[in-house]
């Protein structure tokens, strides 16, 4: 983690960390410290952090994570069952998240409407329109009907971080090139594992 950030802050760039509780480290009984070693590895250096959603511990992630100085923290709400139930979430996270991520490790290639209907609930939920909206479009940039390493997927826009916050940002918060699973154009790839090939080939389909 120290490294990730030294190394972001060497190019005058800010790191995007991708934080999943359902590691069984995080919700096992040693979770504090698991947290408070990302938290000391971020320090007081810029950073965007993307929380999966696990129940009993995104709650005490935001917490930690939201009370470093310079770190954005973003609920990542791409599971959820709708933009209700998405911005019940965000909003029982009070002012410990600066916002949320949609499509993580999705196919989706337009995302914009979930995202706002997700703002329009929050807006009428606690008054607040100050929530970032972000997307991951790692693996976004074209329409398929897959969502298992689809053969016709490629990858999307990666957008520089802006300060406006009515406007959806497209940015790569997964790796292109991690496989699924055993599906689709890996069948015989295991889940988080990641292959050059696959990497080459969403970049250079037309």
């Amino acid at each position: 983690m120290k490294q990730t950030v030294a190394q972001a802050a060497a190019t005058s760039t800010m790191p995007i960390l991708l934080v999943d509780p359902k590691q069984a480290e995080a919700c096992g009984t040693g979770h504090r410290a698991w947290l408070d070693g990302i938290a000391a590895g971020i320090g007081e250096a810029p950073a965007l952090v993307v929380i999966r959603m696990a129940e009993g511990c995104s709650t005490a992630v935001a917490k930690i994570l939201g009370a470093l100085a310079r770190t954005i923290v973003l609920l990542d709400v791409s599971d959820s069952p709708s933009p209700a139930a998405a911005a019940e979430k965000i909003a029982s996270a009070g002012r410990d998240v600066d916002g949320f991520a949609v499509n993580v490790r999705g196919y989706a290639d337009e995302t914009t409407a979930a995202a706002n209907a997700i703002r329009n609930h929050l807006l009428a939920a606690t008054g607040r329109n100050d929530y970032f909206m972000v997307a991951d479009s790692s693996r976004g940039g074209a329409p398929t009907a897959g969502d298992c390493n689809p053969a016709d997927a490629r990858v999307g826009q990666n957008q520089v971080l802006r300060p406006e916050r009515d406007k959806l940002h497209l940015l790569w918060l997964t790796t292109p090139g991690v496989f699924d699973g055993p599906c689709g154009e890996a069948s015989t790839s295991r889940a988080g594992e990641f292959v050059p090939a696959l990497a080459y080939a969403l970049a250079k389909r037309p």
